[in-house]
């Protein structure tokens, strides 16, 4: 495996990674069950074989460039350098308000999955998190997406909630967020 040199976004670098498409392919996901008894509420996210392979896949809008760009200000985004090229990117959010950082995104291109660069970036934001003061990494994937739910849990993120109802007025309608926290202190 060649070298990864991990560098910090800085303001007016690109938060794309150029020519590549987003999305990914799976086939299972985390069924949702919900049951109640006696005024008690259980949640359970169960993986189930899907009958077919789904895929999916997406764009990112110049807003969601121009709202991401903003984010490197806060100096916790990064990226990974292999063989020339951006390999991955991290876009990450300092909250305040609740003394956390927010992974807006995560993606490591297609032809550098596998290799433990986006576990390398996931530190990278961390030890930058933790030098600014930060208690926690907070971030949101979905049960469609159990590569991401199983790569968040091997870093050490915890599953703190499920929202049914974050997705109903956009394409992903039908799916479930999933919420995840990594306590840094």
């Amino acid at each position: 495996m060649k070298a990864v040199e991990t560098k910090l976004l800085l303001p007016g670098e690109s938060t794309c990674l150029p020519g590549e498409e987003y999305g990914y392919t799976a086939d299972n996901e985390y069924a949702l069950s919900i049951s109640s008894s006696g005024g008690e509420f259980s949640f359970a996210l169960k993986p189930v074989r899907l009958p077919a392979p789904k895929t999916k896949r997406w764009t990112e809008s110049d807003e969601d460039e121009l709202r991401m760009g903003k984010m490197l200000a806060g100096m916790l985004s990064f990226r990974a350098v292999s063989e020339g090229r951006t390999a991955a990117i991290v876009i990450v959010e300092r909250r305040k308000w609740n003394n956390s950082v927010y992974v807006e995104k995560l993606h490591v291109s297609k032809s550098f999955r596998n290799r433990g660069i986006g576990r390398e970036l996931i530190r990278a934001v961390e030890t930058s998190a933790v030098s600014q003061g930060a208690e926690k990494i907070c971030l949101e994937t979905q049960n469609t997406n159990p590569a991401a739910v199983n790569f968040y849990l091997r870093c050490g993120f915890k599953i703190t909630g499920l929202d049914t109802a974050l997705y109903s007025g956009h394409e992903c309608r039908g799916e479930t967020a999933v919420f995840m926290t990594k306590q840094l202190k």
